[in-house]
């Protein structure tokens, strides 16, 4: 872990387009874009420039924190080349640098932050790696850019889809599968970082997280079925309840991601 104290900050004069804006504010009061080798706050009505920051970085993609007081930015170019990955902290009202981290020893590609996983206390991201599969998720403390660990999960070809409860206690988080192994779905505690279950099943295959009921009391499992590596694949939905992990009711076949799957339409999936 590497923090940087320098504070440095640019007021730039004059209206900034906010077009490419690559993250806003939760309320969208502020826009951030990339200009350049620079990162800068802009105001979304006035569209005048808050602060700016030099980062001559590359692609850069940023998240804005639950409350919007806080802004992170990471960069892409470890996605393109050997460059490491890095993470800026800035204070949203006034760029004021909060910390910075780089280096980690298992950090390799391209950033992707989780911003509906993240919360008031930790930032979660992904990597996916330059010659293709998907790392994470990573932790960092929110505050103090201090890591957390990761998810103690299968990481596979495909960064994870995942779901939120509704009281965001919980993630539900699957989808990082290699293809054709049985995979997983897993649910974990959103603040203490434990795994709560794990849902598998020995002829289940490609499983990711589809949606969570309105409800909050049905967690909807899309993935493949077949019997052994030489059988047809069927795909459809497992019902999941939240609370246990435990299937409910039977798997059933979903008929037009079936044909698609025929006709090749999801041939980048199987």
């Amino acid at each position: 872990m590497q923090f940087y104290f320098a504070f440095v900050f640019v007021l730039i004069h004059g209206a900034q387009s906010t077009d490419s804006a690559i993250c806003a504010s939760p309320d969208n009061s502020t826009q951030y874009v990339q200009q350049g080798a620079d990162f800068t706050a802009v105001d979304t009505k006035t569209e005048q420039t808050l602060w700016t920051f030099p980062l001559d970085a590359g692609h850069l993609t940023c998240q804005s924190s639950a409350d919007g007081s806080v802004v992170f930015v990471a960069n892409t170019t470890g996605y393109y080349d050997t460059a490491s990955p890095f993470i800026f902290s800035f204070a949203a009202r006034t760029g004021e640098v909060k910390w910075f981290t780089t280096n980690q020893s298992d950090w390799n590609g391209f950033i992707m932050f989780e911003a509906s996983m993240s919360t008031a206390s930790t930032l979660f991201f992904n990597i996916q790696g330059p010659a293709g599969g998907c790392d994470g998720p990573f932790a960092l403390d929110v505050q103090t850019g201090a890591n957390k660990g990761k998810l103690d999960m299968m990481h596979g070809e495909e960064c994870p889809s995942y779901e939120v409860s509704h009281d965001r206690s919980t993630v539900y988080i699957g989808g990082g599968f290699v293809h054709f192994t049985s995979s997983s779905v897993y649910a974990f505690d959103l603040e203490a970082l434990t795994k709560k279950w794990e849902f598998t099943q020995p002829t289940a295959f490609n499983l990711y997280v589809k949606s969570l009921s309105s409800d909050g009391l049905k967690l909807y499992v899309e993935g493949i079925q077949r019997q052994d590596i030489d059988s047809a694949r069927v795909w459809g939905t497992y019902t999941v309840d939240p609370d246990s992990g435990k299937q409910t009711g039977i798997f059933v076949p979903d008929a037009a991601l079936n044909v698609a799957s025929q006709t090749n339409a999801f041939s980048h999936l199987i």
